[in-house]
């Protein structure tokens, strides 16, 4: 194939959450996303205009882009058919201004933040898109860059029937992105060093599944949400999480669990846990349910 493309067409389940760290790749994989063909482009050793040229090749083959996310300066972009997205433009924006006075405009057209993520040097990625349900994403705010996670205002936006919909962060700087009509009902987050296996197992527990990640000064902040409408009652316990230093080994991991359709005699402790990762990992959460 293609050089820097993995495709995912025999799987059962996709990649529904991609996120990293300046150190790390975050891939989570879930069944019932309703994506069918779907492929990953990394800019590692690329041209400067591959990525934008693959956009638009999958543009036109009816495929959305699901997923963004940088490591220092290498990009991964997820683009899968049967996302329920009409419309959607991206752009790449040195800063975060340029950043916010693009969405405005953007929005005025009817469209949302999907997904967004930023680099190393600060270069920030937006993708925004237009639903077939017109009212997906309805309301939506951005919290400002911030070096602190901003609880305090997520809590605000909670009462407000609005849910982190978007995580951007470089590892000094992090971006919430919240929305209303998300499809998420009850919510929870955590801020840890490491990969927080344990506190997602807990979770998983009361229903709740990955729903976005980033990274915010050396640590990895994970949101975990329950939906509101009922799927699969073992829906959260077929999604599997894994982190790596390298693309390349994260898109052969992504293949492998979703090639496995079904959830019988997998090992949740094999399937979940992350490189590098400490099983006894603090971190600070909060819930609304």
């Amino acid at each position: 194939g293609r050089k820097g493309v993995t495709a995912y067409k025999r799987v059962g389940r996709r990649l529904s959450v991609l996120g990293a760290s300046p150190y790390a790749w975050a891939v989570v994989v879930s069944p019932h996303t309703g994506f069918s063909d779907q492929e990953t482009y990394s800019t590692l050793g690329q041209p400067a205009a591959g990525l934008q040229e693959w956009i638009k090749q999958k543009w036109k083959e009816n495929y959305r882009i699901t997923g963004v996310a940088a490591k220092s300066s290498e990009w991964v972009v997820a683009a899968s058919k049967n996302s329920d997205i009409l419309e959607q433009r991206y752009c790449m924006l040195s800063n975060w201004p340029q950043a916010i006075e693009w969405i405005k405009e953007s929005r005025q057209e009817e469209l949302r933040i999907s997904c967004c993520s930023v680099d190393g040097k600060g270069q920030y990625c937006v993708v925004m898109s237009k639903f077939k349900d017109s009212s997906k994403f309805g309301n939506q705010e951005c919290a400002n860059p911030s070096r602190v996670w901003p609880q305090d205002w997520i809590s605000k936006c909670w009462d407000e029937r609005m849910r982190i919909t978007s995580l951007c962060g470089a590892g000094g700087l992090c971006t919430v992105v919240m929305s209303s009509h998300s499809g998420f009902d009850g919510q929870t987050w955590t801020v840890s060093m490491e990969w927080p296996e344990d506190w997602i197992k807990q979770n998983e527990g009361d229903n709740f599944f990955i729903t976005s990640c980033c990274a915010l000064r050396g640590s990895w902040c994970v949101v975990m949400s329950t939906l509101t409408s009922k799927l699969d009652p073992d829906y959260n316990k077929k999604q599997r999480a894994h982190t790596t230093p390298d693309w390349d080994t994260a898109s052969k991991w992504i293949k492998a669990k979703g090639e496995r359709r079904g959830c019988e005699g997998e090992g949740r402790g094999e399937d979940c846990k992350g490189e590098g990762s400490n099983n006894n990992s603090e971190g600070h959460d909060c819930m609304i349910s």
